[in-house]
């Protein structure tokens, strides 16, 4: 990456297909000085239509949500020709690292914390369906793209939503029905099958990674995309508590809600979900739950080092 008039690069994050992400220093405005995570279109894709379009996307739909648990974009534009956009650093590790720190002990998480992080996934993802445009107009927004990869936990305790690069709106340019995106163990049936998707392909997705974090293990256990696929299409997951027997009851059955195979069968909105989720952290002992998740990352770290 050529460093441009903006920001001070200090290393390197992650690099993917399309984009390179880099912690960095804004090297003027109000912002200056202070470490944020920019994320940036390869230059060699720089030319792409559809990929500045997604950016472009990307960047307005982050900058209309303000909520604490979605990730803060604080800066989106263009540095020397290749699009980019800026986020506030957090201090922690995501979910994905969590949950592989788990699975390496043959554990899921605590059943309070699975249930408050997912709560809290589901809060931002609320914020995220009821956001409106400046006219009032509600904008329909579904992130598509639930999954531990997406969820970061801080070491202050505080759960963030990552991620709207793929996410769509009621708008008619910005999604295709039939076009499919997004990791295919965590999409809803209906998303796999390229149709049109609401907040309760959210839903699904997020059944998914709270399944993952009871268990600690793979919901859908194919090797192939084909067969993680056909499993989400005919297979019902089991409950949990065939692995975790302390999730019977309520957590089981609301887990089995959240992955049915049709929307109508799932709850209908984050909002409902949230508050359900928390009435199930604190059934299981959550009590200060960003303590909690703050203890929880600080134990990750202790397994990582």
């Amino acid at each position: 990456m050529t460093t441009g008039p903006r920001f001070a690069i200090e290393r390197p994050l992650a690099s993917g297909g399309m984009a390179e992400v880099f912690l960095a220093r804004p090297t003027s405005g109000p912002l200056a000085g202070q470490r944020v995570v920019v994320k940036r279109v390869h230059e060699h894709l720089a030319d792409s239509d559809e990929l500045r379009e997604m950016f472009a996307r990307e960047g307005a739909l982050a900058m209309l949500l303000d909520h604490p648990n979605v990730v803060r974009v604080v800066d989106v534009g263009e540095d020397e020709g290749v699009p980019y956009l800026a986020m506030e650093w957090l201090d922690g590790v995501d979910l994905r690292v969590a949950l592989g720190v788990a699975m390496r002990q043959g554990t899921g998480l605590y059943l309070a914390d699975a249930c408050s992080i997912a709560a809290a996934v589901a809060r931002g993802l609320h914020h995220a369906h009821t956001t409106r445009d400046a006219a009032g107009r509600p904008l329909g927004i579904v992130h598509r793209d639930v999954s531990p990869h997406n969820v970061f936990l801080t070491s202050d305790g505080d759960v963030k939503l990552l991620d709207f690069g793929i996410a769509r709106t009621n708008r008619a340019a910005a999604t295709r029905t039939g076009v499919v995106r997004g990791k295919a163990a965590y999409m809803a049936p209906e998303q796999l099958a390229g149709l049109e998707v609401d907040a309760r392909s959210d839903l699904f997705a997020l059944g998914v990674v709270l399944w993952e974090m009871i268990t600690g293990r793979r919901l859908w256990s194919s090797d192939t995309e084909t067969g993680v696929a056909r499993a989400i299409r005919e297979e019902s997951a089991p409950p949990p508590s065939v692995y975790v027997p302390e999730a019977a009851g309520s957590l089981d059955a609301y887990v089995v809600r959240l992955l049915g195979k049709f929307p109508s069968a799932r709850p209908s909105s984050a909002g409902s979900a949230c508050a359900a989720l928390e009435r199930l952290a604190h059934a299981y002992g959550a009590r200060e739950p960003a303590n909690e998740i703050a203890e929880l990352v600080a134990h990750v770290r202790a397994r990582l080092t």
